[in-house]
């Protein structure tokens, strides 16, 4: 390995390449307990959250950082995002491959502000325009024309103190080195620059993040995801570095089927035939701690096939980047995968949250549930070893509307209608299963929504839960003590 000295000027790499970047112009609180007590919460969060060492999501690494990226950059040529996956050492990715594909497909989208829709209409031109932008970029299309040493770009890169501060670096991550790596690709075209941090691991590599510490001493601002997009009047010095730009790393005839089809994995059930049941096969998988079970009880799949983004953007006209519900349409096979491993990444974290939940709830710090804010909820973070749920048992579902008399009226149907016109659904409902562990009953709301007969859990908490007055990060789980409803057990229904 080099070893790196940290530098106290910038040798910005769009100076040494005369690049022209592209930059896409996209880009319930409750009282604070006592000091002891917070100390104590803290403590137990800390045990729940505990950092534990970064490991490769799926693969065993690779043998050299340009692998790793190799094996990242063929998940997006070919839409495969269990190739993405299987690339990096932790799942908080996805953000950065998205900004990365605004740059690499020019999308014209605002990461800073928002784009007000007025009308119908205008949310109509705007789809439009973004749809044929999409369709105008074909990822199969990219070749991986090399690697440039990084330190013959900056030659800070390649002191002493730099390469220690890497080190460094890497070990808080439970690592042994991270090396930066820059790819060259070729996309319509045009060429990129694309920068990595890749870590080792017992002398494996898995991809850290996409930009990171080289794109920051370049000068690259976060937002680009560590892509610059090359000048045209810029090929003469690129080929001091790559001298053969006509070779493609990735060989002949690279498609998805060579590296497994992009939909190969199907992440939901076939649905169920009542909410209930749903949650049902939920609440068995939560018991187990068989995260596959509680996620496919999701409609995942059938959500994004059926999700109507125009629909969404018309009720809410305005597109704000990264605060919808799913970003881009499913015109094409990345942003339709992508849409599911987004929607599958919410659900697992969602899910983690109600483990944490349930765990600061049995405690006894109920009525503090602000503390999980900015806690790390990964779906890693509790075992059976913190909260032991062998003695829970589901014991039937309350009707919604005999819990909150507002559930039926005008203005939460008018929601529900408009909710199954965004979802594309033949329908949507609230439901409230009951659960007892631990000697205490618990209530678990949640949205269920209907595709084809068949029903599925839509998400945790919901609409009945925000009646209820559950805090959000509770994830739909309260003790039925707390909802001050009176004879609550007597209204349990058998789950058929």
């Amino acid at each position: 390995m080099k070893k790196i000295q940290k530098c106290k000027h910038t040798l910005v790499i769009i100076t040494v390449l005369l690049i022209s970047a592209y930059t896409s112009a996209c880009s319930f609180s409750n009282a604070s307990a006592p000091q002891a007590e917070m100390q104590e919460i803290s403590e137990t969060q800390s045990k729940l959250s505990e950092a534990s060492t970064v490991q490769a999501a799926g693969a065993a690494g690779f043998d050299s950082p340009e692998q790793a990226v190799k094996a990242y950059l063929e998940g997006l040529k070919t839409s495969n995002f269990k190739f993405i996956s299987d690339s990096f050492a932790e799942e908080n990715y996805l953000d950065d491959v998205l900004r990365q594909y605004l740059i690499l497909s020019q999308l014209d989208l605002p990461t800073d502000s928002y784009i007000q829709l007025n009308d119908a209409g205008e949310v109509k031109q705007f789809l439009e325009k973004l749809e044929v932008q999409m369709e105008a970029v074909d990822l199969g299309s990219m070749k991986l024309l090399g690697f440039i040493p990084p330190e013959s770009l900056l030659d800070i890169y390649g002191s002493e103190t730099h390469q220690k501060n890497m080190i460094k670096q890497a070990e808080k991550y439970g690592g042994d080195n991270i090396e930066s790596c820059v790819a060259v690709i070729e996309l319509e075209e045009n060429k990129y620059i694309l920068s990595f941090d890749v870590i080792e691991f017992d002398s494996r590599w898995v991809n850290l993040q996409l930009g990171g510490i080289f794109a920051h001493m370049s000068g690259l601002d976060s937002s680009a995801a560590g892509a610059a997009l090359l000048a045209a009047e810029d090929e003469r010095t690129l080929k001091n570095f790559i001298s053969d730009s006509s070779k493609d790393l990735f060989g002949p005839g690279i498609e998805a089927s060579d590296v497994g089809k992009p939909t190969e994995t199907i992440f939901e059930m076939e649905g169920f035939d009542s909410p209930q049941l749903a949650a049902k096969a939920y609440l068995e998988g939560f018991k187990a701690y068989e995260p596959d079970q509680m996620i496919s009880t999701f409609s995942i799949e059938s959500y994004v096939d059926h999700y109507d983004l125009q629909e969404s953007l018309e009720h809410v006209q305005a597109y704000v980047f990264m605060h919808q519900e799913f970003i881009l349409p499913a015109v094409n096979d990345f942003s339709r995968n992508f849409n599911i491993q987004s929607r599958k990444e919410q659900i697992t974290r969602d899910i983690a949250g109600q483990y944490a939940a349930l765990h600061i709830i049995n405690e006894g710090y109920f009525g503090n549930s602000d503390l999980l804010k900015n806690e790390d909820t990964s779906d890693e973070s509790i075992s059976s070893e913190q909260i032991d749920l062998s003695s829970m048992k589901i014991l039937g579902y309350v009707p919604p509307e005999e819990l909150s008399e507002e559930y039926d009226t005008d203005s939460l149907l008018n929601t529900k209608a408009q909710q199954t016109k965004v979802c594309g659904a033949d329908g949507v409902e609230s439901s409230v299963v009951i659960f007892e562990y631990n000697g205490n009953k618990y209530c678990f709301c949640f949205d269920a929504v209907q595709y084809e007969n068949k029903w599925y859990i839509r998400r945790l908490g919901g609409d009945i839960s925000t009646l209820l007055g559950i805090p959000n990060d509770l994830v739909g789980i309260m003790p039925i003590d707390a909802l001050e409803k009176s004879e609550v057990e007597k209204l349990i229904v058998p789950i058929a």
